[in-house]
């Protein structure tokens, strides 16, 4: 399920692309942006480690997350603007279900995603590359504390402009943790569990140029 070499390389070369596009365009229009979106269809898992112990498991996720930042365009025809790049940091709200004969956990995290995408093509209908760092903040559950997650994502998608200001978009992308949850979690007095969450999913949103 883990991506292939390859695809993080992609990953590490739109991060560098969309900041390069930012400050590279003579007649680049800056506008500030807001936007919304959720996880319609996820395929993750919850790697679990414990000493020479790990377990793959399929989780549950649910997920809503807004966000800000500043869109980076320039002029075509008829006044039109084409999207180069976009920068902006996301707040979110997931739900992460583990259902697993000996560890069953459901815990919720906020989570905060700096990054941004970007474009080819438009004005109207735009593909795009995406890369964020991701960190994800866990609640206690049953009592036990989980840690925090830290990692990427990473994949493309298709935005749609509605009008010269509201926009829709679809995203599919993978999830990678690099730093996994060390969570409070005993298997015995020497071994606690690790904790990490990664996958696929396909993402909804929305948005409005401000």
């Amino acid at each position: 399920m883990t991506p292939p070499h390859s695809w993080r390389l992609v990953c590490a070369a739109t991060a560098a692309g969309f900041l390069g596009s930012c400050v590279v365009h003579p007649n680049q229009v800056v506008q500030p942006h807001a936007r919304i979106g959720g996880i319609a269809f996820s395929d993750f898992e919850a790697d679990i480690s414990a000493g020479e112990l790990r377990e793959k498991v399929g989780t549950d996720v649910l997920n809503l997350e807004v966000g800000a930042g500043f869109t980076y365009s320039y002029p075509v025809e008829r006044d039109a603007l084409r999207k180069l790049a976009r920068i902006e940091m996301l707040v979110g709200y997931t739900d992460y279900d583990v259902d697993d004969a000996t560890f069953d956990v459901d815990t919720e995290a906020i989570e905060l995603a700096i990054g941004g995408r970007f474009y080819f093509g438009g004005p109207t209908f735009q593909p795009f590359l995406a890369f964020h760092g991701v960190g994800s903040f866990f609640d206690d559950a049953g009592g036990t504390s989980v840690g925090e997650q830290f990692g990427w994502r990473g994949g493309g998608g298709i935005e749609v402009a509605i009008t010269d200001r509201f926009f829709v978009d679809l995203t599919l992308d993978y999830t990678e943790d690099m730093f996994g949850a060390d969570t409070d979690f005993q298997v015995d007095e020497l071994r606690s569990v690790e904790l990490g969450f990664s996958g696929w999913a396909l993402r909804f949103g929305a948005g409005l140029l401000l």
